[in-house]
């Protein structure tokens, strides 16, 4: 997505080059080339905000996620960019949407770039943003659905029985009575207060 909404800011760009980098085999997912001459390596990671290591802190503070991803990308890719005298942007984005401010701050520069009026560079990052989320959001559908856990015909769940959630008290029992329902009123209850 970052590709063509660089086409569409008229900032030419590669989509995975497998041979950009000189000093590693690491294939990034965007590499544009401003004007400045200097190419920006972009590499893309969507942040689970669920891990059993971070939730917490996912919980506690925002971006939580997107800090630990950019800290875990930029160990690995900076080097390797720098020594090549490029710049390099770890582009993170939370399961729940949350991008990154550097991130933002990119996509602001993209509006920018395409240029128009301040309208028009609004209406381009609003686009730009709402393909990025639906992007991500299919994303996150397809890592829920290949989830062994999760069956796809789940509303089919048999009832009855007793399931142990790993709580440390006792099982819950699924089944429960349900009391009958009263007959249906043939008239709405108001009309016998009529006087």
């Amino acid at each position: 997505m970052l590709h063509r909404a660089g086409k569409a800011g008229n900032i030419a760009s590669l989509y995975e080059p497998s041979s950009f980098m000189a000093l590693s085999n690491k294939r990034p997912d965007v590499v544009f080339h401003p004007d400045s001459g200097h190419a920006i390596v972009v590499d893309c990671r969507t942040n689970d905000v669920t891990l059993a290591d971070s939730c917490r802190q996912c919980a506690q503070t925002p971006g939580y996620a997107n800090d630990k991803g950019s800290n875990s990308k930029n160990s690995s890719w900076l080097r390797a960019t720098t020594a090549q005298h490029d710049a390099f942007l770890p582009f993170c984005i939370e399961a729940g949407g949350r991008l990154s401010p550097p991130s933002l701050d990119f996509l602001r520069s993209l509006s920018f770039a395409a240029g128009g009026a301040p309208t028009d560079q609004k209406a381009f990052l609003t686009w730009t943003l709402q393909r990025i989320h639906c992007t991500s959001q299919r994303g996150v559908a397809r890592m829920i659905e290949a989830c062994p856990i999760i069956r796809p015909d789940s509303h089919e769940l048999p009832f009855g029985g007793l399931v142990a959630f790993g709580l440390p008290h006792s099982p819950i029992a699924l089944t429960r009575e349900v009391p009958p329902r009263a007959p249906p009123c043939p008239h709405p209850a108001w009309i016998h207060n009529v006087a």
